[in-house]
């Protein structure tokens, strides 16, 4: 075969990329909780403060995380965003009174 490419192409399929769990990334990027919720809280905003017992609750699958709560904690440890990938659909903004979107 003149070329390398087709080399491997008939062989199994490719495997998923194995998933990190968030606090294993963290902790392996020398962060701590607080480090992530102040990194959130200078450069994004959410109607709330963001809070360590909240990243805590989203690291241990205790709650779910919106997209752009999603993106802040991808911002926060260095990596890009869609390197977050979850098991579950990430929650949308909700409806209020005035019909604009609240993240939740």
């Amino acid at each position: 075969m003149a070329t390398g490419a087709r080399r491997y192409h008939d062989q199994r399929p490719k495997l998923p990329v194995p998933m990190v769990p968030l606090a294993v990334a963290r902790k392996a990027g020398g962060k701590t909780l607080q480090d992530v919720c102040d990194h959130i809280n200078r450069e994004f905003q959410f109607p709330k403060t963001v809070e360590r017992g909240t990243i805590s609750a989203i690291e241990n699958g205790h709650r779910g995380a919106s997209v752009e709560m999603l993106v802040a904690i991808a911002s926060a440890l260095g990596f890009p965003a869609d390197d977050i990938d979850t098991q579950y659909e990430p929650r949308r903004g909700r409806r209020v009174d005035d019909g604009k979107d609240e993240v939740a």
